[in-house]
């Protein structure tokens, strides 16, 4: 029943095109999401960055800053942001997700992009490392939550965090 459900909810999506946002991609990975299904979703945003990638260093290339682009970044972002959380809260994965918040911070820096950062490492840390590893990762989480702090200071997780 998963093989079949994950097979038709990538069959439900599209081929990539260069108009496309991802705006339904994103969205599909949220109903998979509450349909109880986090392995499906992060199939679904995985398939739609393998895409996204090609796309955004061609648009880059040819200089096109318009609607569109600015879109797919904007949606690329959030569906790594996504993915981060994703592997973090369903399917302990700290790395992948720590890797998936990097990224989303490569796009655009947010303080949703360094507080996922900061949870990844500290997660990666709890994790088992060895002790150089464990305090690379710790100073990291702190750079990441002093940042998140100083772009939104109200965001209370990162002070729990913190404290």
């Amino acid at each position: 029943a998963r093989r079949y459900r994950r097979s038709s909810l990538l069959q439900s999506f599209p081929a990539q095109s260069l108009d496309d946002d991802g705006t339904a991609e994103v969205r599909g990975a949220l109903a998979a999401v509450s349909a109880g299904a986090p392995e499906e979703a992060l199939s679904l945003i995985q398939v739609w960055l393998e895409g996204q990638d090609a796309s955004i260093r061609e648009v880059e290339e040819h200089g096109d800053s318009g609607k569109a682009y600015k879109g797919r970044l904007s949606n690329a972002h959030l569906a790594m942001l996504l993915a981060a959380k994703l592997c973090f809260n369903h399917l302990d994965c700290p790395a992948l997700g720590l890797e998936y918040a990097r990224r989303a911070l490569e796009l655009r820096e947010t303080s949703q992009g360094h507080y996922s950062a900061a949870v990844g490492s500290l997660l990666c840390a709890a994790a088992g490392c060895d002790i150089e590893e464990r305090k690379v990762l710790y100073s990291e989480a702190l750079a990441h939550l002093d940042e998140t702090l100083v772009l939104e200071p109200s965001n209370l997780r990162a002070r729990v965090y913190l404290s």
